[in-house]
């Protein structure tokens, strides 16, 4: 294995930034992001690897298990990351290091400053995990992943899309459209929507389908009905409460149906939709997205979107395993279907209802509890 000498010549730099640098340190004395990146493609054509014993002690004897790291920005997403995902990862892992007679696996939470997924080590020199699982990725991250040269280990995306990297993923955009012939059917013809303020792939694109769907309908958006929010119930409280002062103090006619990007938000938005007075669906309908443990029980029980967060989590960790095993597909997107979770917030489907009938889209189930069966398809 080379030196932090060799890395220094390689990157034209002194072995005392070699060491921050691959320690992850250098950020204290403010060492330029291009030295950074000399000094990790030195590293890499080198082959670093650094002694995983040393920096963690798995086990004196037998086979040392495999060691999964869960990477996310830590942000207000986390918790329901962890929530959502850690049972059905550590499922997966499980079965798989049982039928492979094997230890059983560690799994590790490392999180990062989001945007700033360049700066995570283990990604660029193999330090401490076997393969990685991303989460919560936001634009800048997306783009360094798509854009970054091969990393130093597998890595599989959930509930994104990246060009040349293993995700997992849904529809987002094509879940909008379909969020929006629910409301469409049902008479609306003004929207509202509330979406998290942190900028994400699946967040985008779920609000741009359903933005689009209402606006061919011949009801676009306007501006005064769009509000963005804390990743939070509290910050749903204090949009919706926002957005109902604003339609007071106006001389039009208040929208009829808000969709809410996040269940963790909508949950939130119900209460204080409420305390303002506003009955659900009666004076608005509300539907959400995520299929939060929490939406069947608020009051009303919140319409949602089951993004099949469970069923990524096992699939990608089912693909990372492979992928370190080394077998698995190529790198390409996969995606899950999901579905509409028809509860009160919103009414239920009109007799005969289908909503290829009302923007050219697949029809939309109703189902009064989490479909548990997602099937994978490959994305074009």
């Amino acid at each position: 294995m080379p030196r932090m000498r060799e890395i220094a010549e390689r990157a034209e730099t002194s072995v005392s930034t070699v060491s921050l640098v691959l320690n992850n340190r250098d950020s204290a004395i403010g060492i330029s992001s291009a030295t950074r990146e000399r000094v990790l493609a030195a590293a890499r054509e080198l082959g670093y690897t650094p002694n995983l014993s040393a920096r963690r002690l798995r086990g004196t004897a037998g086979a040392h298990p495999l060691a999964l790291g869960l990477v996310a920005p830590f942000d207000e997403r986390l918790p329901v990351m962890v929530r959502s995902s850690i049972g059905a990862i550590r499922s997966a892992t499980d079965a798989w290091t049982e039928r492979h007679a094997l230890p059983r696996a560690d799994l590790l939470i490392e999180t990062y400053p989001p945007g700033e997924i360049s700066r995570v080590l283990s990604l660029h020199v193999n330090s401490r995990y076997n393969g990685v699982l991303l989460f919560n990725t936001v634009a800048e991250d997306d783009a360094y992943l798509a854009s970054a040269a091969a990393l130093s280990l597998p890595v599989v995306v959930v509930q994104r899309s990246v060009p040349g990297v293993r995700c997992v993923n849904v529809d987002n955009r094509a879940m909008g459209r379909k969020v929006a012939a629910h409301l469409l059917a049902h008479g609306h013809r003004r929207f509202a929507t509330i979406s998290p303020a942190i900028a994400s792939q699946a967040i985008t694109t779920r609000i741009a389908g359903f933005s689009s769907a209402v606006a061919e309908a011949g009801y676009p958006l306007q501006p005064d009905d769009q509000a963005t929010s804390a990743f939070s119930a509290g910050g749903g409280a204090a949009a919706a409460h926002a957005l109902v002062a604003r339609w007071r103090d106006a001389p039009a006619a208040p929208p009829t149906a808000l969709f809410v990007a996040a269940d963790t938000i909508a949950v939130g938005v119900i209460h204080a939709l409420k305390r303002s007075g506003l009955r659900m669906p009666d004076d608005i309908a509300v539907i959400g997205y995520d299929n939060d443990p929490a939406a069947a029980y608020t009051d009303p029980p919140l319409t949602t979107v089951d993004a099949a967060i469970g069923e990524a989590a096992t699939r990608a960790t089912d693909w990372l395993l492979e992928s370190i095993q080394g077998a698995g597909a190529p790198p390409h997107t996969e995606l899950l279907e999901t579905h509409l979770i028809v509860r009160d917030s919103c009414g239920h489907h009109p007799a005969g209802w289908r909503a290829d009938e009302q923007i050219g889209m697949g029809p939309i189930e109703r189902t009064a509890a989490p479909h548990r069966g997602a099937t994978p398809r490959r994305q074009p």
